[in-house]
């Protein structure tokens, strides 16, 4: 009875596997066996780490990599100071050993880090410049070294970095199971998923009817100091960029002085207005960048994304101090012209006092 029931768990278990995979494999049930079992890879993962020692900066990252659709899903750094994690993580290890120690790193140096979304948005979009799918399938690690170490060196403009890199295959199950979250997916699914929600919901297009104009963006992740996307409430504020490199976005991202010289986007400040769960997995988020102005995000769950401080505090922190602090300034100056008065009043009764 026993073994009646453990073999019955064990269909159980592989029966919600092949039901996560179906989802990953454009609803194929021979693949979704396939990656159930550990035979059918459509993942690489890169594992890396580098160090500009003439400056002082040390990185260890993992690139997340859909070899079948070819787009890059995601992109895990930590960035800092000091070669505390850079001299001790072994990109030789498995993937998973590998991130649960860049995860205790993020935990105990997160504070002193610096922050990774700039750096990860330019490695992935020059990664996706560079047209690497075929360079990851073939695992050619010489080319691939040669093009990750050439784009660090472009983005921190240094003539000298040490870079090292290991590749693994992995799945999409085994990444959803590891709680690995997808930041990116193929314009052309992001695409299919925005018809198939304008067409069978009003509220979205009744809130794009109400806007001049609708960019659309992403979130930024931040997986140390950020809020989970789930916990997102309408009110909040969050860092987005713009992706289109249509004339419109660029014409409003100047306006909001959110383009750089380099001819990329910088991150702006949303207001959401909108959250709205999708049937399959993730959200459509609408946030107002300007008057009459959105932008539209389409995100998956589980994301730690950067949020903005309230407008007062982000305004104490610019004259460097916060509200607690402000408070307590006030009362110090209260209190100095008070001994100020008492002083002069001393000064008055004393020369009153010498000329009787």
């Amino acid at each position: 009875m026993a073994d009646e029931i453990s073999q019955y768990e064990s269909l159980n278990e592989k029966s919600k596997l092949i039901d996560i995979a179906l989802k990953h494999t454009n609803n194929d049930m021979g693949k979704a066996k396939l990656m159930a079992s550990g035979a059918y890879f459509d993942v690489e993962i890169i594992k890396g780490k580098f160090a500009i020692e003439r400056t002082s900066v040390f990185g260890v990252f993992l690139v997340f990599i859909n070899i079948i659709n070819e787009y890059i899903m995601n992109m895990k750094a930590l960035l800092l100071n000091t070669n505390i994690a850079y001299s001790k993580v072994n990109i030789f290890d498995n993937w998973k050993t590998y991130n649960i120690d860049f995860e205790n790193f993020v935990e105990k140096e997160g504070e002193n880090a610096i922050q990774p979304y700039n750096f990860t948005n330019h490695i992935i979009e020059a990664l996706e410049g560079y047209n690497i799918f075929s360079d990851v399938g073939e695992e050619d690690i010489e080319k691939l070294t040669a093009i990750i170490r050439d784009v660090i060196m472009k983005f921190y403009k240094s003539d000298r970095l040490n870079c090292q890199i290991a590749m693994e295959k992995s799945s999409s199950l085994a990444l959803e199971l590891e709680g690995i979250p997808v930041i990116a997916a193929t314009q052309s699914e992001k695409h299919a998923e925005t018809e198939d929600i304008e067409k069978g919901d009003e509220n979205v297009s009744n809130i794009e009817k109400t806007a001049d104009h609708v960019i659309d963006g992403r979130v930024i992740v931040s997986p140390i100091k950020g809020k989970y996307i789930n916990d997102i409430k309408v009110g909040d504020k969050i860092k987005v960029l713009f992706t289109s490199a249509d004339n419109k976005s660029q014409y409003i991202a100047k306006k909001l002085d959110a383009f750089s010289e380099d001819g990329e986007f910088l991150p702006v400040n949303a207001r959401v207005k909108e959250k709205i769960q999708l049937d399959k997995s993730g959200f459509l988020i609408y946030g107002l960048i300007a008057k009459n102005i959105l932008v539209k995000i389409i995100e998956e769950e589980n994301v730690k994304i950067e949020v903005d401080s309230y407008q007062s505090n982000i305004q104490s922190e610019k004259k460097g101090y916060s509200k607690k602090e402000r408070g307590k300034k006030e009362s110090d100056r209260l209190v100095y012209y008070i001994i100020l008065s008492i002083g002069l009043i001393v000064v008055l009764a004393f020369i009153l006092l010498s000329m009787l």
